[in-house]
């Protein structure tokens, strides 16, 4: 397990300024290790693993939808330093069509999740297992879009520099 600082969890003894800068090494040594260059067959079974969670919301093969962009051609569509930055600041730049939405019901219960479908009687979201939510509107109190990516901001905390490089040569390939 590698342990990530950063500004909203700083290491005991650590201040905000100090796991600002420790999460900002953190991802320049990932991004060092990936721009070095992975292994893709190693990359492949690190997005299979239950561990990174990938394939929960990713598709590389097959036509369901899920929670997260299809992956097939993103090595074609991105430059590596744009997957770099995507896996390891998921919020910082995010696909209209993957924004996450945040909506509340009229119980108090609050679901997250992307948008797949809105009809005249429900709304209906991808959440962060993919799985589907049926949201009834007579039900709906609030709904907003959040600025945080349904995507797991600390990533890298699930894998090595190693796992990661190897990741984003799966991605590339």
């Amino acid at each position: 397990l590698v342990l990530i600082a950063g500004p909203s969890h700083p290491l005991p003894g650590q201040d905000t300024k100090q796991a600002e800068e420790a999460a900002k090494a953190l991802r320049a040594k990932y991004q060092q290790a990936a721009l070095a260059g992975g292994d893709s067959e190693r990359g492949k079974k690190v997005f299979a693993s239950e561990k990174a969670g990938c394939a929960k919301c990713h598709v590389i093969e097959g036509d369901e939808q899920r929670a997260g962009p299809d992956l097939r051609v993103v090595g074609d569509k991105y430059s590596p330093d744009q997957l770099i930055r995507s896996v390891l600041e998921p919020s910082a730049s995010i696909h209209p069509d993957y924004a996450t939405l945040v909506v509340t019901t009229a119980a108090g219960k609050v679901h997250t999740g992307i948008l797949r479908k809105r009809t005249d009687q429900e709304i209906q979201l991808l959440d962060a297992e993919s799985k589907l939510v049926r949201i009834p509107l007579d039900d709906l109190d609030e709904e907003k879009r959040s600025p945080t990516s349904l995507m797991p901001a600390k990533l890298a905390e699930t894998m090595s520099a190693e796992q990661f490089a190897d990741l984003t040569a799966f991605l590339t390939t």
